[in-house]
């Protein structure tokens, strides 16, 4: 099985609203969204990511 365990999307000129689909991805460890033109709220399905360390 594959997992992905970190994602650095940081520095990338996103805009728009954070999409709730990431929060589908339970492996994280580490998700990085910085630095970007994102908008609205913190997607409810982020609180599920459990093994989110940052």
């Amino acid at each position: 099985m594959n997992v992905l365990l970190a994602l650095d999307l940081s520095g990338n000129s996103l805009t728009g609203n954070i999409p709730s689909t990431i929060g589908g991805m339970q492996s994280f460890l580490d998700l990085s969204l910085a630095h970007n033109k994102l908008q609205g709220q913190i997607p409810e399905v982020f609180g599920e990511l459990k093994s989110l360390e940052s």
